[in-house]
């Protein structure tokens, strides 16, 4: 990844970010985020009453402090905006780099008439309407004008629904003050009581949340994955158990033939010239890899007298040729070629159980061959466990991760491949139809399951798993039935995509916990302030020692302004995820967000409060 990339703001995302935060004050944006909308509300009554601080009984000479609440409400809402539209400004600027990166898409042109024509992406001009079908790529940066948007995540939506319950609970109990104030004979300012809603409701992850779910999207890019949904990317970080082919995820997936192996009583050089005409039109690697094995030793055959040739497929396990005089050659799985020889009378050589083993034991796959009723003899192809792989499946332990192998292997190679890497457990001799009831039995537990693929045979379970990621060079049934699309077909950066779902849980997670603990020492600032004008004995409450209940509120309305962009990097970035039990997580994210979120406000608004009494005795407030 470059440099470029990298950088958390560029000039031409700042500038856009700026441009946006402004644009994102219309109330039919702002309505989207409820806790925000709270404060866009209060800043247009306090923008009342500094034009008009007569009304609701209030004194002319609150003027000046109304206009500082007004201004302060803005640049808290300007904030929150900025933060949002920098988290879209990045995901945009990445996306443009992963366009440049690969070749042009298509895009579909809703011409004048209302006709269609394709084109190429990079021939759309500014103005342009694209229609994009569900299941297609967008081709190009734009505003939708109509259909999809960016849609809330299951947990983004709860914590989204418990934010509005305490920000509506905080209305209630700050409106009803104000009556009740009145019945105490003391009329406390409309604006003062914005304040306290504003330091009450939780503004600052209110202000971050849309930023972090947008981030999390942005870093699954960065991979080169595009996520179809948030959702995906989320469910990420809850997945429990993880299913994966051997073949090209666990192993290089470059199983070449390492040597041939006649049975008891048969010749190896009939065994070994059909092995190659069984292989003379075989386009897979294992195929073309027998007859260059047969070719270095010596071998060389003509398949003029093939009749046809028979493909593999995952139902026989099987593949190979019919000659011109009806001879039939075959080659395939153990089990598969013991039911054909025994469907044909044929009978099982003694010594060939014992040499499919050995092979097994090896790690390597045993390739069964026959002609006719009778079995000639074993091939052994050699794979290679991918280095690094065990410390990396050790890690999703930690996490409470399964790991799943499934393999067309028998048992007892697939059972020494994930000993070797270090996997929970495994599928052999697994057929497409196995997947999906592997990914079932684990979805009826109530755990949330992951995969990868890219033939149309993995589309159906793709379709099941909470997580499906389709290769780019899989078929279009498998991208079709996905929900993440990896752009370099590395099957094992299913890795790389549950830590960084962890790793938006966590930053979604210790920054609502920063945010609520924030809010507890906000109350201390603002709330002994508030009612010491009532009650003089509420001053005991005071334990910073804030000058004057006016400058007590505007510091705490001036830290809760800050507090947004200054966490704005976290919410970029990312929490760091670092693999442990769930207890050892939760018991780190209250001592460092928990702690920390109560201890930066009785820090911070002490030193705001000093300049600013400083600043309001100047003012005559």
């Amino acid at each position: 990844m470059s440099k470029k990339q990298n950088k958390l703001i560029t000039k031409e995302i700042l500038n856009n970010a700026i441009k946006g935060a402004f644009l994102k004050f219309d109330p039919r944006f702002m309505v989207k985020n409820p806790v925000m909308f709270m404060v866009e509300v209060g800043l247009i009554l306090t923008l009342i009453l500094s034009i008009f601080p007569t009304l609701f009984n209030g004194n002319s000479d609150e003027r000046i402090y109304n206009i500082l609440i007004t201004f302060i409400l803005f640049i808290t809402l300007l904030f929150a905006n900025f933060a949002e539209s920098i988290a879209e400004g990045r995901g945009k600027a990445q996306a443009a780099t992963l366009r440049q990166s690969k070749k042009d898409s298509k895009a579909r042109r809703i011409k004048s008439d209302g006709s269609e024509e394709m084109l190429n992406s990079s021939e759309l001009k500014i103005g342009d309407i694209v229609l994009v079908k569900a299941g297609e790529l967008i081709p190009n940066d734009g505003e939708i004008i109509e259909g999809a948007a960016r849609q809330k995540t299951p947990n983004e939506i709860a914590l989204n629904t418990l934010l509005i319950v305490l920000s509506l609970s905080f209305l209630v109990v700050v409106v009803s003050l104000y009556p009740f104030m009145q019945f105490l004979g003391v009329s406390l300012p409309i604006s003062w009581l914005v304040a306290l809603l504003v330091c009450l409701i939780p503004t600052t992850i209110g202000g971050l949340l849309s930023a972090i779910g947008i981030a999390g999207m942005d870093r699954v890019t960065r991979f080169n994955v595009i996520a179809l949904s948030g959702k995906a990317v989320e469910s990420c970080g809850d997945v429990d158990t993880m299913i994966l082919d051997k073949t090209g995820t666990i192993t290089f997936g470059n199983r070449l033939a390492n040597e041939f192996y006649e049975v008891q009583g048969i010749n190896k050089e009939e065994m070994i010239k059909a092995c190659v005409l069984s292989s003379l039109k075989d386009e897979t690697p294992e195929g073309k890899s027998i007859v260059a094995l047969a070719q270095k030793m010596g071998y060389e055959l003509e398949g003029n007298d093939i009749k046809e040739f028979i493909e593999f497929s995952a139902q026989n396990r099987m593949s190979g040729v019919d000659l011109q005089d009806n001879t039939k050659i075959r080659k395939g799985a153990f089990d598969a070629i013991r039911v054909y020889i025994s469907k044909m009378n044929g009978k099982i050589p003694n010594d060939l159980e014992t040499k499919v083993m050995e092979i097994s034991n090896l790690g390597g796959t045993p390739l069964v061959v026959c002609k006719n009723e009778k079995i000639l003899g074993v091939i052994y192809l050699k794979d290679t466990v991918k280095p690094g792989l065990k410390e990396r499946f050790d890690e999703l332990r930690k996490m409470g991760i399964k790991t799943l192998m499934c393999t067309g292997d028998n048992p007892l190679t697939a059972a020494t491949i994930a000993k070797e890497a270090g996997l929970d457990g495994f599928i052999a001799e697994c057929k497409p139809e196995d997947k999906i009831e592997a990914i079932k039995k684990e979805q009826a537990q109530g755990k949330i399951v992951a995969m990868t693929g890219d033939g149309t045979n993995d589309a159906p379970a793709l379709a099941q798993a909470d997580i499906g990621i389709a290769m780019n060079s899989g078929t279009q049934a498998a991208k079709e039935a996905a929900n993440m699309i990896d752009l370099d077909s590395n099957p094992t950066k299913i890795l790389e995509v549950v830590e960084i779902g962890k790793g938006l849980l966590i930053t979604r997670g210790s920054l609502t916990t920063f945010s609520m603990a924030n809010d507890i020492a906000k109350y201390f600032a603002i709330l002994p302030a508030m009612f010491s004008v009532v009650l003089p004995q509420m001053q005991i409450l005071n334990i910073m020692h804030l000058a004057t209940p006016q400058s007590a509120i505007l510091s705490a309305l001036i830290f809760n302004a800050i507090i947004i962009p200054l966490l704005i990097p976290i919410a970029m970035r990312g929490v760091k995820f670092k693999p442990m039990k769930s207890e050892h997580l939760l018991l780190r994210n209250l001592s460092i967000y928990g702690l920390g979120g109560m201890i930066a406000p009785f820090i911070g608004i002490k030193i705001i409060d000093i300049p600013t009494a400083w600043i309001l005795r100047i003012l005559g407030v």
